[in-house]
């Protein structure tokens, strides 16, 4: 796609966007019953709270659990897969030689105030939230333009922007319950200024069960 900019005066049509990053929506039509289902183990479960955010909290976040696996999830983990391999094989475009895996699992909630530093996914390579239940203040997600990653060892070299543009600025996702996210697990992203009291979601990461390129590879 060739863009048309304006500055000093001047109109050219000289940029060229390459290798744009994907990220997938779809609606979940029980969403009614997950909504049910999750609330009923939030108030069964150990909630734990967020290392860097007193605002934040999590059921099953630890290398341990994965609470999609449950029985009752069987369905709507199975709906999760699907959208993921479409989502891998028609828009990514790669090919996926055996099945996917989800490998972690978890419920967040978050207060008022709440907020979740930039942040990307290591040994995963698609993640998502699945929005269980939110209501109109509910922080949007956001995918940082560049790697902020508090982690990262990636250098960043940043100048102050004179203007805005979709090459220099963070993409928010607007929140809707029932919503599926999918994106590469590479993209950066967070939210802050949570201004709901009911923003409850379910994060996840998938990897495929054989990761394979001409001869190497492993299952």
């Amino acid at each position: 796609m060739v863009e048309w900019f304006t500055y000093a005066g001047i109109t050219k049509m000289n940029v060229i966007d390459v290798f744009p990053s994907p990220v997938y929506v779809e609606h979940y039509p029980e969403k009614d019953f997950i909504k049910s289902i999750t609330k009923q183990m939030l108030s069964e479960g150990e909630i734990s709270p967020n290392t860097y955010c007193s605002d934040l909290f999590h059921l099953g976040n630890n290398s341990q659990t994965s609470i999609l696996y449950e029985d009752f999830f069987d369905g709507f983990r199975e709906w999760i897969i699907n959208n993921a391999t479409y989502f891998i094989e028609a828009v990514m475009g790669y090919r996926i030689d055996d099945s996917l895996l989800i490998t972690d699992s978890w419920i967040n909630i978050s207060k008022k105030g709440a907020y979740q530093h930039p942040h990307y996914h290591t040994n995963s390579f698609v993640s998502g939230t699945y929005y269980v239940s939110i209501d109109e203040d509910a922080a949007p997600l956001e995918f940082n333009y560049c790697d902020i990653a508090p982690y990262s060892q990636k250098q960043n070299l940043i100048l102050e922007k004179s203007v805005a543009t979709k090459y220099n600025s963070d993409v928010q996702m607007d929140v809707k319950e029932g919503n599926l996210l999918l994106w590469p697990s590479n993209l950066t992203h967070g939210f802050c200024n949570n201004k709901s009291d009911e923003r409850i979601s379910i994060s996840f990461n998938i990897m495929p069960t054989q990761m394979k390129t001409g001869a190497y590879g492993f299952k």
